[in-house]
């Protein structure tokens, strides 16, 4: 249902006032509105293999997705000074980048002691650079 949503919101938005208001809070230039549709598709997908496959994959990639996006896009914003692009891709900051593989990799062991699952550290920061490395190479949506 939220994903129906979501998907329309385009369409309402242009004929109703308050979800233009709504659009226009969480997309911008830079984050265009598919980015969203995606972040959504993204979390249903790994929700729902948390309940049919593994849990402790889904619940490390939805961790590593909330926390590493989230906070390496808000110190990407605030303190991002050395801008990058890989070809295809939307322009970011290494200081973002930075947050994002940090972040992801507390995130997935944070989620692995919650599992007692005991990965080794190394698992945690290969895993973190391959969040990086996805977002840093995630095309304009």
């Amino acid at each position: 249902m939220i994903l129906v949503f979501v998907a329309a919101m385009p369409v309402l938005a242009r004929r109703l006032h308050p979800f233009a208001a709504f659009r226009d809070a969480i997309a911008d230039e830079e984050e265009r509105w598919g980015g969203i549709v995606l972040y959504v598709v993204s979390y249903a997908a790994f929700t729902a293999v948390g309940f049919l496959i593994d849990a402790f994959a889904a619940s490390a990639a939805l961790a590593s997705l909330s926390f590493g996006d989230g906070l390496g896009g808000a110190i990407g914003r605030r303190f991002g000074r050395h801008r990058f692009r890989i070809p295809t891709a939307k322009w970011k900051s290494l200081e973002g980048s930075v947050a994002v593989f940090v972040a992801s990799t507390v995130a997935i062991r944070i989620i692995g002691s919650t599992f007692d699952v005991t990965e080794p550290w190394t698992v945690a920061i290969v895993l973190g650079l391959v969040a990086a490395s996805s977002e840093a190479a995630s095309p304009p949506a």
